[in-house]
């Protein structure tokens, strides 16, 4: 599996675009993973930014991909956050693994 690096900023973009101060965002552990049904991959990783008080908020994992984002914690439904669970599902391989770091990817902010 590669990740383009024009495949990798749009993600980290659509990232940006999701948070209340794009401009503070820092990006950590990016890797991509990829199911077999899916024909582009996952970026995954952890971002840390300024909340709407401009303290920062701490490493929150994510997923993205060009024009979409699930945020830890985001879209809490019944008390359950399922883009947390869209993390889980998708961030990881095989019997819940996390993926190591893609060789193709040297991309980091």
């Amino acid at each position: 599996m590669t990740a383009e690096k024009s495949y990798i900023e749009d993600s980290l973009n659509s990232v940006k675009n999701s948070l209340k101060d794009p401009d503070s965002a820092k990006f950590y552990g990016i890797y991509a993973t990829q199911k077999p049904n899916q024909t582009k991959p996952n970026i995954c990783g952890y971002v840390n930014a300024k909340n709407s008080y401009g303290g920062y908020t701490g490493k929150k994992p994510f997923l993205a991909t060009p024009g979409h984002v699930s945020l830890w914690g985001d879209v809490v439904i019944g008390g359950r956050s399922v883009a947390s669970d869209v993390i889980i599902g998708n961030c990881t391989l095989a019997f819940g693994q996390p993926a190591k770091p893609s060789q193709d990817i040297e991309y980091r902010r």
